[in-house]
This record gives C-alpha cells, sequence and structure tokens, in this order.
C-alpha cells in the first residue's frame, strides 16, 4: 500500500540538505497525498520552512549533544512531541557516511515505522581501513534501526546519484535538480532590501560570500577583495553584495570600506529570505559552502572556489565531485595538485593557499 505518512531524517549541514531536495520532490510526486517530515538541523529548517513538498519541516539540533549519551533521551522526546499519537509507514536516512546519522537510526528505532531505509554505505560507515572508529553500539543501532537496505554503488560518486539509488530502491518517480521555492514574502524582503541599498535596475549584481564553516574552504578575503577590484575596473556598472553571517560582519565592513561605490555590505539576513536575495544577482561567487548551493537552486549561475585539488580523492568531503552545487550554470575552480601532502585532498590547517 501507498505510505501514508513518510519521514526524512537528515541532519548534516545546508548543502547537503538542498542536494537533498530532489529525493523529497520525488517523494511528493510519487505520493502526492502522504504526509512528509522532514527533520533536520536548525539552520536547514530555518531555510526549509515554508517549502511546499513537505508537510512539517522539523529542527533538531545535534550540535549541542555532546556526550552523545545525552542523545537518546534528547531523541526520546522529540519523538513523542511529534509523532506520539502518529504510525510512520516509511522512514528514510538518505545520507550514508556522516557520523551524525546515528540521530536518524535513533528516530527510527523510536518511531518504529513500517518501513525504514538506509543504504549499504550507512552500514559500512567508515569504511575498512578508516581511522575513525564509531562506538559499536552505534554499529548495532544502524543495523536493526533498518529493515530495508538499498545496495549501493561505489562508482556513483555525486550526492545526487547517490540519492537516485534511494529513488531507483523505492520505485520512485525521477529526480530534477535541487529547486528552492521563493514566496512572494521572502520575495519582497529581498526587494526591500534590494531598494534599500540603492541599487538600480541596470546595474549587473554580484553576490560575493568569502566564508565556509571549514577555514581550509575559505579562500581568504584578501583575494575575495582583488576579485572586486578587477571586476570593479572591467564592468563598471557591476554592483557588489557582500554576504555573511554576524561574525564575519567587522571583516567584511573593512572590505567594503576601501570601496566609494558599487560595493554594498548586506545586513544579516534570514536564511529564508536569502534565496529570493540570490535569485535577484546575476552572479553568485563564493566558497564550497551553504549559500553557493542556495544560489545554484534559484537559478542564479554559479562560481565556487574549491580547495580540493584537481585529481584528488572523489570521495572526500571536500570533493566536488561529491558535494557541488548540482545547477546547470555551475563553474569550479580548484587547483591542481602541487606537492606530495596535496594530491589525495588539501592538507592546508587554514584557507586554501596555492589558488
Amino acid at each position: 500500500p501507498s505510505p501514508r505518512h513518510i519521514v526524512v531524517a537528515r541532519f548534516d549541514h545546508l548543502g547537503d540538505n538542498i542536494l537533498g531536495l530532489p529525493l523529497i520532490h520525488s517523494l511528493r510526486q510519487t505520493w502526492p497525498e502522504a504526509s512528509i517530515d522532514l527533520v533536520v538541523n536548525p539552520a536547514a529548517a530555518n531555510l526549509l520552512n515554508g517549502q511546499t513538498i513537505c508537510d512539517r519541516v522539523l529542527s533538531f539540533d545535534t550540535s549541542a549533544l555532546r556526550p552523545r549519551a545525552s542523545a537518546y533521551l534528547e531523541m526520546a522526546k522529540f519523538s513523542a512531541r511529534h509523532w506520539n499519537d502518529s504510525t510512520v509507514d516509511l522512514f528514510i536516512s538518505p545520507r550514508s557516511d556522516w557520523f551524525d546519522s546515528i540521530y536518524a537510526a535513533l528516530l527510527s528505532l523510536m518511531l518504529q515505522p513500517r518501513i525504514s531505509v538506509c543504504t549499504h554505505r550507512y552500514l559500512e560507515f567508515p569504511a575498512p581501513g578508516s581511522a575513525h572508529r564509531p562506538h559499536v553500539l552505534h554499529r548495532f543501532i544502524r543495523r536493526i534501526a533498518f529493515n530495508r537496505v538499498i545496495q549501493s554503488d561505489i562508482s556513483h560518486v555525486h550526492e545526487l546519484d547517490r540519492l537516485d539509488e534511494i529513488r531507483e530502491g523505492l520505485a520512485l518517480a525521477p529526480m530534477k535538480q535541487p529547486i528552492l521555492i521563493i514566496g512572494a514574502h521572502q520575495r519582497n524582503v529581498a526587494q526591500s532590501l534590494i531598494e534599500g541599498l540603492s541599487i538600480k535596475n541596470g546595474h549587473g549584481l554580484i553576490a560575493l560570500a568569502p566564508g565556509a564553516r571549514d577555514p581550509r574552504r575559505q579562500w581568504g578575503l584578501d583575494r575575495f577583495n582583488e576579485l572586486i577590484h578587477i571586476l570593479a575596473e572591467r564592468y563598471p556598472t557591476i554592483r557588489f553584495l557582500l554576504l555573511g553571517s554576524p561574525d564575519e560582519f567587522a571583516a567584511l565592513s573593512n572590505c567594503a570600506a576601501q570601496f566609494a561605490q558599487g560595493l554594498v555590505l548586506t545586513p544579516h539576513i534570514e536564511l529564508n529570505a536569502l534565496p529570493a536575495l540570490l535569485a535577484a544577482c546575476d552572479w553568485f561567487i563564493g566558497n564550497d559552502s551553504g549559500p553557493a548551493h542556495i544560489a545554484s537552486a534559484v537559478g542564479c549561475p554559479v562560481t565556487v572556489v574549491s580547495c580540493h585539488p584537481i585529481g584528488g580523492n572523489p570521495q572526500h568531503h571536500n570533493a566536488p565531485e561529491r558535494f557541488c552545487p548540482a545547477g546547470d550554470f555551475t563553474i569550479v575552480v580548484r587547483p591542481k595538485a602541487n606537492s606530495s601532502w596535496c594530491l589525495q585532498s588539501c592538507t592546508s590547517a587554514n584557507h586554501a593557499c596555492c589558488i
């Protein structure tokens, strides 16, 4: 029988959750009458609230659960709060190689769904020979939490290809590219912001996001500054939007102060308004981070600066082969492997030093 209540749990980062949207679209297209709950971290919940492809976006913060022994109690409370009187027919854990995916296994155990799905990669994570050694209890929980294991093809590298394994295993409708739906309120917020920044029609608009969660993914504000100077000299009518978190505001302000006109530091805006702002831009340039995926999902051409070297390990968590934005207008700029210690991945402790 068709499932009436579906839960998809994904506790990883913002860009990963955007790459996961095609699977949600596919579930909705296959079972339009089903109730779909999406369980994600708080940042992703802020962004995805209001997306009409799911009925509820629920937030569960795994970052605060240290030591992880507290996770069992917190997940039990979370489960009772949202599904106390509900029967879940289908539970899916899409991500295979993420340590926080243990929380998806815990949630599956507590919900006791009729069908609980993961991939073969998930049960084998970490791969044999890996330096990571998860607790034996975590391995046990993973193996008893799922009753439907979909075999994985090791040749499938990009996250969309891995999700397509789940789609095929469940006989779902074909997946499309990640798409973020922009509501009227978000469009109005973005339009008001652009008008307040004195950006006029006819000005080309480039968004730049110099930040990233991982320091080695940060190209460096000085390099972005130099790029802005080059583009501004070549294209005088271009206007630039500098995007960043509140923690980055001081550094970005110093960068913006060097330009008499043409460069605007946007105030911190809610994540759910950022898609509308990026949809109004003609180009996005940034590091391998969530805003790049947001820009791609609203149709903005994207250039991503990646620290991962050409010819490096395509299975690495920084590899564009796995996690680059999936839009049709995405270009990845990355270094050649230029030293014996950066052949498989970037080993720099800070921002990429060789681009």
